[in-house]
């Protein structure tokens, strides 16, 4: 299944034209692109973005001549961009946002609001997916993705139940364990609500590994709609790190969730004993919470006696 790799604020166009070639030649069909910061940066990047990967008809046409191989035409058809908003924004704010974005095209735009605000998803999908495919101001629709911040089974539930989610982008780490991730799926694939795993962290790709190739094998049958993020951060630390073959997670063979990590690694990191923190304190940026004095909270309250008047408080 293809993955989604991140486009950050604050690129310049030659490096994020560097990092999109990079990944297609690498394999990548769809690209994760931050947003909410600026509206004007927003669609300079995302211009950028598309005129490099495609992602619409006219970009589409202007790229494919007589001479366009069968795969090349593929690539440039299946590159996607997803929209990304880190919970920026309120939700008429959303709104308004994403249909200032829509004429880039882009498959989803995920937390767009609060991760706690199902109804505010809700009031966005209705106006972002459903009513720009009803009335055609979008025929591609733009679907809301959420989840990698929802904290139990229960959360997800009224999401689906709602259909405030169309795209449910389940945390391995968020929630209580496996047996919590697989009731998750098993309500996505009742509502039929694709599962795109989040990813990103420190160990987040070696465990959501697992949870695609599950839904694919055992709940949902089907790649359909469904990609599992990726981002090339720190595998080298974990003792059975992801494996890539054209951009799709190869099976892992190891036991286990893939997360335990490198005895030299959890030494060397370890807070706030390890030899890079020390370097760190040495240098000055960070304070060695050892040496410093601990900050001594006070508590106010009423002292019941000595109050000479209703106006005339002890405090301690």
């Amino acid at each position: 299944m293809r993955w989604c790799t991140y486009g950050s604020l604050g690129y310049r166009n030659e490096q994020i034209k560097r990092r999109l070639n990079y990944a297609i030649n690498h394999g990548f069909t769809k690209f994760k692109i931050k947003v909410g910061k600026s509206l004007e940066d927003d669609k300079r990047r995302l211009a950028v973005v598309r005129d490099v990967i495609g992602g619409h008809l006219d970009t589409i046409k202007s790229i494919v001549t007589e001479k366009t191989s069968w795969l090349e035409y593929v690539r440039i058809s299946w590159n996607r961009k997803v929209l990304n908003a880190n919970q920026c924004w309120e939700v008429d704010e959303a709104i308004a946002w994403i249909k200032e974005l829509k004429d880039f095209k882009p498959m989803w735009i995920e937390e767009p609001t609060s991760p706690d605000d199902v109804l505010g998803h809700g009031k966005i999908s209705l106006e972002a997916y459903y009513i720009f495919i009803f009335q055609a101001v979008n025929p591609l629709g733009i679907k809301v993705a959420t989840g990698q911040h929802c904290q139990n089974r229960v959360l997800f539930k009224q999401f689906f139940q709602t259909n405030a989610m169309q795209v449910c982008e389940v945390d391995a780490c968020r929630l209580a364990g496996v047996n919590e991730v697989l009731a998750v799926m098993l309500m996505a694939k009742k509502y039929n609500v694709p599962v795109c795993p989040s990813a990103g962290g420190v160990g987040l790709c070696e465990m959501i590994q697992h949870i695609a190739i599950f839904d694919y094998i055992s709940v949902s049958g089907t790649v359909e709609g469904r990609v599992a993020e990726y981002s090339d951060f720190l595998h080298d630390h974990f003792m059975h790190p992801i494996r890539l073959r054209n951009a799709h997670y190869q099976a892992p063979t190891a036991a286990g969730f893939c997360t335990e990590m490198l005895e030299e690694s959890t030494i060397n990191f370890e807070y706030p004993k390890g030899w890079k923190w020390k370097e760190l304190f040495e240098e000055g940026v960070y304070q060695d919470p050892r040496n410093s004095k601990p900050k001594h909270i006070q508590h106010f309250g009423i002292a019941p006696h000595r109050v000479p008047s209703a106006t005339h408080y002890q405090l301690f």
